[in-house]
């Protein structure tokens, strides 16, 4: 048969706004915009047929559905005929006439052996025949493993038939389609789950209805979906979940013959040497996937939009390849990203992102958190021995507050009881422990000296004393400081503390950060990072002279779990620096015009000044400065009631 002529642009132009229409279900629509396509095209456009009827048969119009693809059919031969017995044998199968579904499916394997679409129908359809004759619950989705398992009795007990396909589908199903290509450059997620090596998760009902929801969705364009919400908050752990739900049978019907492969898209760039070697790794990778059922999960999915590209051919992409086998329903997809590369990455690549279905990931609230940490602490138990106690988890909690200011949950409390769970296995003593011993622990694997309580009496002594510092703001300082009791100062942003220095009491500003930062040191000594912001007007220069290098003075805030950083003369500083400053004290880290981030959140911050009245007129031209302030000492007690002195920042109220 001679090749048709190209259609004309404006009949591809209703064609693409059309499969839009379709990939979004609306199919009235979609209906229409193909009938345009095949009106501008002469009605030469196979394409279009072929669209219109798998419309048309969602919305149950089949016999006109069957007539489109005949028409399709009629424009086209051999393999670029294959749509023409899916699309039949889906009507049929959704009719209950399953002989003659089988056979399409068989003769769509024919014309395209490796068209994987075709291959996982026909392995559905076979394997759920073996055990059940009712048409009624094949057409609702009945999933092989699941019959196998209500009907296993009845075979045990020897009513034939019916028994022995169920032991057939059974042995059937636990024989999954080789995937070595794929194996090689992922994990299998439901294989792991099924020998007990992924945790449970909790208070994550909502998402994962949602993501089953979107990998539901009526074939054949199944949508795929985008996990999005913050580092930490949960997103491979939701997917693990759905893995063990597959994996135990207490997934939505149509996801229970599937697995779920995490894709490592380091491997896969290792790989990636020269100009199309990543379209050679990918094609028996995508083969497998189609023939073997799989939900593929891509974590930090935004590395994919450029992963892969060369000089040569900078559109040679993971990303650009993974287009069409996700938009033809070919490929389903999990990936996970936080908001900001969504945004960057993700959003900015409009066709890629048509064909992700968001699903916003929120950090859990403490009620979450606690009940997530708790099923984490049973898994423990279960699996390796570790009983911990009831109380621990709350403990835990309460801790990582102090120790991790700038995580959210359930991160930074599952980071400190999986370290604890280490530490105990390490040492093979007995659990639960006791309370002194699990404080002792706690402070072990926060990298705190484990005589603490120790060296914060000594602490607390020794600031009584000091000039310019009441017994009560010595008291309100400790608070700050303590790691076991700062939680109740600190949020999810921002530095641990801000103390402020005016006046007389700036010059023991030095001896200050020394001796708190001694009272949290182990062997590394003092963690005191001191600069004089006088010379600097713009933060870029600051850390360049103070960052870049590895024995620059900023660096020791990367160490210790308690750093101090103290800024000698702020009120000296440039308007620019003093903005970035104050705006870096709020949201807990600094950051240049590079990209180059300086993190805040564990550090004591002391800021000096020379006087009131200077820190108050900086203050008017920069609140951000003023509002960071948390704790004010010096000249503030006998300036507040001068009449000559500017009324302080509602900072230093």
């Amino acid at each position: 048969m001679p090749d048709l002529p190209e259609p004309p642009p404006e009949a591809v132009r209703c064609f693409r706004l059309a499969t839009k229409l379709l990939d979004a279900h609306q199919f009235e629509a979609a209906i229409e915009e193909y009938s345009s396509a095949i009106e501008r095209a002469a009605g030469l456009y196979p394409d279009a047929f072929f669209r219109r009827a798998i419309a048309r048969a969602a919305l149950g119009h089949d016999d006109e559905a069957l007539t489109d693809v005949a028409a399709a059919e009629h424009l086209l031969d051999g393999e670029k005929a294959k749509e023409g017995p899916y699309i039949r044998g889906w009507i049929a199968q959704n009719q209950g006439r399953f002989d003659e579904a089988e056979a399409c499916y068989e003769e769509a394997i024919r014309r395209a052996p490796d068209w994987g679409a075709a291959h996982e129908k026909l392995s559905w359809l076979t394997a759920t025949r073996t055990v059940t004759d009712d048409p009624t619950e094949l057409m609702l989705g009945g999933d092989p493993t699941s019959i196998a398992a209500r009907t296993s009795t009845v075979g045990a007990a020897g009513t034939g038939r019916q028994g022995r396909r169920s032991g057939a589908a059974s042995a059937s199903h636990s024989r999954e389609v080789p995937t070595p290509s794929l194996d090689s450059l992922g994990q299998d997620l439901t294989a792991a789950a099924r020998e007990s090596k992924l945790s449970p998760i909790v208070s994550r009902a909502d998402e994962l209805a949602e993501l089953e929801a979107v990998l539901c969705q009526p074939a054949p364009y199944p949508c795929s979906a985008m996990l999005v919400g913050p580092a930490g908050s949960g997103k491979t752990s939701i997917v693990e979940e759905l893995a063990r739900r597959i994996a135990a049978g207490e997934a939505a019907v149509p996801l229970r013959s599937r697995r779920v492969v995490a894709l490592d898209l380091t491997a896969l760039g290792a790989r990636n040497r020269t100009v199309g070697a990543l379209e050679e790794i990918l094609r028996p990778v995508l083969a497998e996937a189609k023939r073997g059922n799989v939900i593929v999960f891509i974590d930090e999915v935004h590395r994919m939009v450029h992963l892969g590209g060369h000089h040569d051919d900078p559109a040679d992409t993971l990303g650009q390849m993974l287009k069409e086998p996700l938009g033809r329903g070919e490929l389903t997809c999990i990936g996970a990203t936080t908001e900001e590369e969504f945004e960057v990455f993700i959003k900015s690549e409009a066709a890629l992102a048509r064909r992700f279905e968001r699903v916003t990931v929120a950090p859990l609230d403490d009620q979450g958190a606690l009940a997530a940490l708790r099923a984490h602490a049973d898994h423990l138990a279960e699996r390796f021995g570790i009983e911990l106690g009831r109380d621990v988890p709350e403990m835990l909690m309460t801790r990582a507050r102090g120790v991790a200011p700038q995580q959210i949950e359930p991160e930074r409390s599952l980071l400190l009881l999986r370290r604890l769970a280490g530490r105990l296995r390490t040492t093979g003593e007995p659990t639960p422990p006791t309370r002194e011993r699990f404080d002792e622990l706690l402070r072990v694997i926060s990298g705190l000296p484990s005589d603490l309580p120790v060296r914060l009496n000594e602490l607390r002594a020794g600031l009584v004393g000091r000039r310019g510092l009441s017994s009560e703001q010595a008291g309100q300082l400790m608070m700050m400081v303590d790691p076991e009791k700062s939680y109740r100062k600190i949020g999810t942003a921002g530095t641990r503390a801000v103390i402020t220095m005016l006046g007389e009491a700036a010059p023991t500003a030095r001896d200050m950060a020394k001796t708190i930062a001694a009272a949290f040191a182990k062997r590394s000594g003092p963690l005191v990072a001191t600069v004089d912001l006088r010379p600097y007007e713009h933060l870029p220069a600051l850390v360049e002279d103070q960052w870049e290098s590895a024995a620059a003075p900023l660096r020791c805030l990367e160490r210790g779990p308690v750093p101090v950083l103290l800024l000698e003369n702020v009120d000296a500083c440039g308007s620019a620096l003093a903005r970035a400053i104050g705006l870096g004290l709020a949201s807990g880290f600094l950051i240049d015009n590079v990209g180059r981030r300086l993190n805040l959140a564990h550090a004591l911050v002391i800021l000096t000044a020379t006087s009131f009245a200077n820190l108050a007129e900086l203050a008017a031209r920069e609140p951000a400065l003023a509002e960071a302030t948390t704790l004010l000492l010096g000249e503030v007690a006998r300036t507040k009631d001068r009449d000559d002195t500017p009324p302080p920042s509602p900072g230093y109220l």
